[in-house]
């Protein structure tokens, strides 16, 4: 998730499942979008409730 210290290009991507909704931070370029969009979706540890 987005922390405020950090900037945009150094968060990833999330999503809420209840709304089924993809957040996607103000990245500085398409190429940044790209590479954690890519990571973001590589990273599948499942579904928790917590």
């Amino acid at each position: 998730r987005s922390n405020a210290k950090n900037s945009p290009d150094e968060t990833y991507p999330y999503a809420t499942t209840c709304n089924f909704t993809l957040l996607l931070p103000r990245y500085s370029s398409k190429k940044i979008l790209k590479e954690k969009l890519l990571y973001a979706i590589g990273q599948n540890e499942g579904f928790v409730l917590a």
